[in-house]
């Protein structure tokens, strides 16, 4: 290739007696060789002088149009001539310089020829230069026409009967909310058992090993985060013998599962008060007041517990017993700072699972005193019918334990032909439980479980809570009794041959020697 640019002036410094010995061949080689500038511009016009003809006229406007732009040569023919302007003069050959475009076609990685006599240099049209996709314009065939997108339409305003809305968005009121509210429900079929079953198809020496006990605490502390993601971790201590943890029959949970013929929680029935940020248990106009005073038989001879509102003190401690307990629920209107939200919140205080001498493994109190009335946990596991815990109590009475608790309590409207409660409903927590399990009896307890109502409207399935009804102090064992409060017939329990129907351990001095009745 070659560059057409303007005439200039070379000098070439050469001796006098060299120059007369350069030849013509010489001279065309180096480009010019005169001592003067007059005679170098002689030479180079007599070089570059070409007949003018009038066929290529449009080649020579073509060439003044696009000045100094690149050239390609091609061979000429007799017929053509060098098309130059007669205001251009050659200068020294140049490396080519692609454009961006030209650095990628096919042209310009071909291979240049060497330039010679028969070869002539002819202007290559200029590309333009490359557009953006927004300026292309609407008749180029290769790209689609530019369209300014329309307005969005303008979305009307809801109008749900009783609704609110703010710029076209309805807004979720809480009473919207509670219409809306359905607690999770957890059944039998979903029981995990992952865990203890893959141990306990391990070898005896893997499940002894001291490690499991790490094994169990993480499993409580993963399993009751959601519950209780503030209670103090559970220690597991053994002083006895060997074995690092209890049997790994069950699942640890907090979570009451439902067996078949169980209903769901009675949500239908179910009312929350209307109260802002807490609770005032001398409110007249709190629903929560209203339905725990519903509960409370005989006002005049229970007049405290009666006029009191709520059974929880401003410490959160049950003051007042025997009582059903109402709590503040998921439709309530009041924050979770209520002094009418104790259970929901879990587990409190620093309870630790150990082996004793006589009555297997049990529960304990930690390094701090527990004030009598506060919450220890909640009795959990599997709530079944009387059908099916009528057949499981079979069972558990011939193998010597029993976990079986029933909902009788003596607020429950269903009576018996004999003014008993009728037993609908009974929790196991043989294959499903929390430390509550453990507990042992006691003829003379320190703690006692209570019907509590929640989320829940039907009577006849309250949770069982455990709280403490006296001072329980550092380390001692946490009892409740199994025979209830107000069963003083035990003569029945001796007749009971029942491997479950053992003496009692609890060493109490006014131990009866009896467990169940």
């Amino acid at each position: 290739t070659a560059t057409i640019s303007e005439p200039t002036n070379v000098e070439v410094a050469v001796p006098e007696s060299a120059a007369d010995r350069l030849s013509d061949d010489d001279i065309d080689e180096a480009g010019a060789t005169s001592t003067s500038d007059a005679d170098a511009a002689m030479e180079v016009d007599a070089l570059l002088a070409v007949p003018t003809r009038g066929a290529s006229s449009e080649l020579e406007g073509l060439t003044e149009a696009l000045g100094s732009q690149k050239l390609t040569t091609t061979p000429a023919s007799d017929e053509d001539d060098i098309i130059a302007s007669p205001q251009t003069s050659p200068s020294r050959p140049q490396p080519r310089q692609p454009s961006p475009d030209a650095a990628f076609s096919d042209d310009f990685y071909a291979s240049d020829e060497a330039e010679t006599d028969d070869n002539v240099a002819v202007p290559v049209p200029m590309i333009p230069p490359r557009e953006s996709s927004a300026s292309v314009s609407s008749s180029s065939a290769d790209s689609e026409p530019c369209h300014t997108p329309a307005d969005l339409p303008i979305i009307p305003a809801l109008s749900l009967p009783g609704g609110k809305s703010y710029g076209g968005i309805q807004a979720l009121t809480f009473d919207d909310w509670r219409g809306q509210f359905t607690p999770k429900v957890y059944y039998l079929k979903d029981l995990p058992s992952s865990l203890h079953d893959q141990i306990n198809s391990c070898s005896e020496r893997f499940r002894m090993c001291q490690d499991m006990r790490k094994v169990l605490t993480a499993e409580m502390s993963f399993n009751t985060m959601e519950d209780e993601p503030h209670a103090p971790p559970i220690q597991i201590i053994n002083t006895v013998d060997h074995e690092p943890t209890p049997p790994w029959e069950f699942h640890y949970t907090n979570r009451i599962y439902h067996g078949p013929g169980v209903p769901d929680p009675d949500i239908a029935k179910l009312r929350g008060c209307d109260c802002v940020g807490k609770c005032d248990p001398k409110s007249k106009t709190c629903a929560c007041v209203q339905r725990q005073r519903d509960l409370i038989e005989y006002p005049e001879e229970n007049s405290e517990a009666f006029h009191s509102g709520f059974l929880y003190d401003k410490h959160k401690r049950l003051k007042h017993w025997p009582y059903p307990i109402v709590e503040c629920n998921a439709l309530c209107g009041c924050d979770a700072e209520c002094m009418n939200r104790v259970v929901q919140h879990g587990r409190t205080v620093a309870v630790s699972i150990q082996k004793t001498e006589k009555k297997g493994w049990g529960v304990f109190a930690g390094a701090k005193k527990i004030p009598a009335g506060t919450f220890l946990g909640i009795y959990s596991g599997e709530l079944l019918n009387v059908e099916e815990s009528d057949e499981r109590g079979k069972y558990y009475n011939s193998y010597g334990k029993t976990y079986l608790f029933d909902l009788d309590f003596y607020f429950i409207p269903n009576k018996d032909e004999d003014g008993d409660v009728a037993v609908q409903y009974t929790m196991d927590a043989y294959h499903a439980g929390n430390f509550t399990r453990f507990l042992n009896h006691s003829c003379e307890p320190n703690c006692r479980i209570f019907g509590c109502y929640i989320n829940e409207a039907n009577i006849g399935k309250p949770l069982l809570v455990v709280f403490a009804i006296r001072d329980i102090e550092p380390h001692e064992e946490i009892c409740f009794s199994y025979v209830g409060d107000g069963d003083d017939d035990l003569g029945e329990a001796a007749q009971k041959d029942g491997a479950v129907y053992k003496a009692c351990q609890c060493g109490a001095p006014s131990c009866s020697g009896k467990m169940f009745k």
